[in-house]
């Protein structure tokens, strides 16, 4: 028997979340790659000036040449005036990859690209794990794995992978905030560029994929009462019908699937992500409380930005720990506190909590934009708004026009 209330949580929650989440992760990719235009600033305003300038300023001046000389006002903010014995001070150091070059409402350019790969992955869990088989689940009544021999390799291979990659691009965020903040002199020597970031996202799919890859040959369709070892393309021969069939590991797989498989899937997609994350933002937090160095490593409001999305890169994390731990503890917990033969009222109540912990964990992946723009600055909530306002000035005149 159907579960009336987990069916009508399901259609409502499910379509909602997956529609508010996608537009926010698209609209993340939109801002995030955008490219604010640069400060141009003033030749006169650079350390380098040419020899010449300098000789005609100081045949041009009436005062000692080795005096102390005025900054141009339009100027002071951007260089340092000259010293007392006619020598120009150095710059603060030029912006690497690692911090933000085109505007401190944005996240340093390593961050940014992690976020719009985070976004990417966000909306594919949306579109597949919840929108797709949750949809077919609540119009069949079956999963969409125990339809087709493909979804259920191919298929449950792209659930595990999807659901274990997220975390892990926030880990990534945080050992680029580390690496950044509480590293500052192996940064300044060797600035993690957008290279290194791509490459670490890369091995991390690479090593994610080859995790789950005995999915692809250690699955297949299965009599569900039976459990014979009868394969799915002799599924048309056999006397039992295709509601009976379920994705099942094959008996090679079984003991791995069962006892081992779990744990290490625990381990990937929580808790090795969540240990990493707490410890990262520690160290990041500590830094930044402590040392007054790394407030003057940034200027011109970098310190701003940098803490500003430190922060954020801590939100994310807290967000995911709290969104996704009630889910792993009742799986966990879920074989011992349900052993035995359940009755109906129970069951049904289990099939519930189920639910609302995975649309918890669903509302992980839809949220990350509303912190962007609950915790970046008000520049940064306006260019959220923006494409949703020039959509709206489309649909208008399009609307006016056909009338």
């Amino acid at each position: 028997m159907e579960n009336s209330l987990t069916w009508w949580l399901g259609a409502m929650f499910i379509p909602t979340i997956t529609m508010f989440g996608v537009i926010g992760n698209i609209l993340t990719v939109i801002v995030l790659s955008r490219k604010p235009q640069r400060r141009h600033f003033r030749p006169e305003s650079y350390p380098m000036i040419s020899m010449s300038s300098r000789l005609h300023r100081s045949s041009s001046s009436s005062t000692d040449p080795y005096a102390p000389q005025e900054c141009p006002s339009s100027t002071r903010s951007d260089t340092q005036c000259s010293t007392s014995n006619g020598r120009h001070q150095s710059p603060v150091s030029q912006p690497s990859s690692s911090s933000p070059d085109d505007g401190t409402y944005l996240p340093p350019l390593t961050t940014r690209f992690l976020l719009k790969a985070l976004a990417v992955v966000d909306s594919f869990i949306l579109l597949w794990p919840c929108f797709i088989q949750w949809t077919v689940r609540l119009s069949s009544g079956s999963s969409i794995f125990d339809r087709l021999d493909t979804f259920c390799k191919i298929g449950t291979f792209f659930n595990y992978f999807l659901l274990q990659l997220s975390p892990w691009l926030l880990v990534l965020v945080t050992i680029d905030r580390v690496y950044n903040i509480a590293f500052p002199t192996f940064s300044l020597k060797t600035p993690l560029t957008q290279t290194h970031v791509k490459r670490l996202f890369i091995v991390t799919m690479l090593i994610l994929a080859l995790l789950n890859s005995y999915m692809l040959f250690g699955l297949n369709l299965r009599l569900e009462k039976e459990m014979s070892n009868t394969p799915y393309e002799n599924a048309t021969n056999a006397s039992s019908p295709q509601s009976d069939w379920k994705c099942y590991p094959k008996d090679s797989f079984k003991y791995f699937v069962i006892s081992v498989w779990s744990w290490i899937d625990f381990a990937v997609a929580f808790g090795l992500p969540c240990g990493i994350i707490v410890l990262g933002n520690v160290l990041v937090f500590r830094k930044m409380k402590s040392s007054e160095n790394f407030r003057s490593r940034y200027a011109h409001g970098g310190i701003i930005a940098s803490e500003k999305w430190a922060k954020v890169s801590a939100i994310l994390g807290i967000s995911f720990i709290v969104l996704v731990m009630p889910l792993v503890v009742f799986q966990i917990g879920g074989e011992y506190w349900f052993t035995g033969n359940p009755d109906l009222e129970l069951k049904q109540t289990f099939d519930t909590l189920r639910l609302v912990f995975t649309l918890l964990l669903y509302t992980n992946s839809a949220i990350n934009f509303v912190m962007y723009m609950l915790l970046g600055s008000p520049k940064l909530r306006q260019q959220f708004v923006k494409p949703l306002h020039d959509c709206k000035k489309i649909i208008c005149k399009c609307t006016s026009t056909d009338e």
